[in-house]
């Protein structure tokens, strides 16, 4: 028999369990770091930021999930504050 799924009872679409959004802003403060004059400059130096996003980021955000449902659930799914 697989595994059970423990199902939390929160809003699906809560900003606070969205990581994608602190991953892309990371991208930013890095781009805005780099110069570019054209798109194909912007695109290319966006491949060099995506690609070269420290492995010690992604574990840290993936980490951060235990924590960020705890806060979430206690505030009954309402805005938490992480720092």
């Amino acid at each position: 028999m697989a595994g059970h799924i423990h199902r939390v009872g929160l809003p699906a679409n809560s900003p606070d369990l969205n990581v994608i959004e602190n991953l892309w802003g990371y991208v930013q403060d890095k781009l805005a770091e780099r110069r570019f004059k054209t798109v194909t400059g912007l695109w290319r130096c966006l491949k060099e930021v995506w690609q070269g996003v420290p492995k010690r980021v992604l574990r840290n955000l993936v980490a951060s999930m235990p924590r960020r449902l705890r806060l979430v659930r206690a505030a009954n799914g309402g805005t938490i504050r992480l720092h």
